[in-house]
């Protein structure tokens, strides 16, 4: 999920592939408002895929997210997926990425 960016440093960034593979899903209709998805998406995003280790929350803290996220879709299943759309789940086009990724 990383790629480093000075290897004397032994610095990293999240890999480009995993930051425009988050965003796709996203943007996805189906993450609109509040739901699951975007919640652990976030989780990922912004907890998870943290190069320094020291940065990203315990085991601990984790669960309690992912179980304050279970917790929510018990609670209120249209928490599950914004059920205001028809469930159309498309695959992502990974050679979109790499198209991307060799124009840059």
């Amino acid at each position: 999920m990383y790629s480093l960016t000075d290897k004397a440093a032994r610095a990293a960034k999240v890999h480009e592939l995993a930051t425009w593979t988050i965003g796709k899903l996203e943007n996805n209709p189906l993450c609109e408002g509040d739901t699951a998805l975007l919640s652990l998406l976030d989780l990922i995003k912004n907890d998870m895929l943290r190069p320094k280790v020291g940065e990203r929350p315990s085991a601990k803290g984790i669960c309690t997210r992912l179980n304050n996220i279970l917790q929510e879709a018990e609670d209120r299943p249209s928490y599950l997926l914004n059920d205001s759309l028809e469930l159309v789940i498309h695959p992502l086009d990974f050679k979109e990425f790499y198209a991307d990724s060799k124009s840059a």
